[in-house]
């Protein structure tokens, strides 16, 4: 595990320390069998702005690859925060998402050491120990977090330039009324032909 670099390859080598030192321990501790084929792919994004919410799991129903697709927020890089999440979300894998934050849902993530409501599990001492475990084997995360209000401003409506081929005259207007306008000539000299110049 010594290519840690690329931010996906170290939630799936966190993930496959995680799965086996904690989430196949409690499923044998609490003796839940028929469970599913476990198959998932981690990234970080989709989360579209910051909201409380830092990581979210897919049913495998939803991806044509057939996967349990995990996405954590790109708005946090506290290496403990990020584990824990990805806990709770495997756990979520684990299950294909069958139990939402109820039944073998809270009792592996109890059995994992995630404590408080279910919806917004915390780690324990004991669970953040290990994750300083993980940390020392694989490093921190190798991610910056994305900072919202940095983000340069998106223009929603971007104005088109539209002038004349013949004389000075030209002004702005959306893509949607230009496709509208029925006539190309110029309004200004009439002789010659409007057109879209950037």
């Amino acid at each position: 595990m010594n290519n840690n670099d690329n931010r996906e390859q170290y939630l799936n080598n966190a993930a496959a320390l995680i799965y086996a030192d904690l989430i196949a321990p409690a499923i044998l501790a609490l003796s839940i069998d028929n469970l599913p084929t476990l198959s998932y792919q981690i990234s970080l994004g989709s989360l579209a702005k910051p909201t409380k919410t830092l990581g979210v799991c897919w049913a495998k129903a939803a991806s044509s690859a057939n996967n349990n697709e995990i996405f954590l927020s790109p708005f946090e890089d506290d290496s403990h925060l990020m584990l824990s999440t990805l806990l709770h979300e495997l756990i979520h894998a684990t299950l294909d998402n069958q139990d939402g934050h109820k039944g073998r849902f809270a009792r592996l993530a109890k059995q994992c050491m995630l404590t408080g409501k279910m919806t917004a599990t915390t780690p324990t001492t004991e669970l953040l120990a290990y994750f300083d475990d993980v940390i020392s084997t694989l490093g921190k995360l190798p991610h910056a977090k994305l900072d919202i209000k940095k983000r340069p401003n998106v223009q929603k409506n971007r104005q088109l330039l539209v002038a004349c081929n013949c004389c000075r005259f030209k002004f702005r207007a959306s893509r949607t009324q230009i496709l509208s306008m029925k006539y190309d000539n110029c309004l200004a000299c009439d002789n010659g032909k409007l057109s879209v110049q950037d």
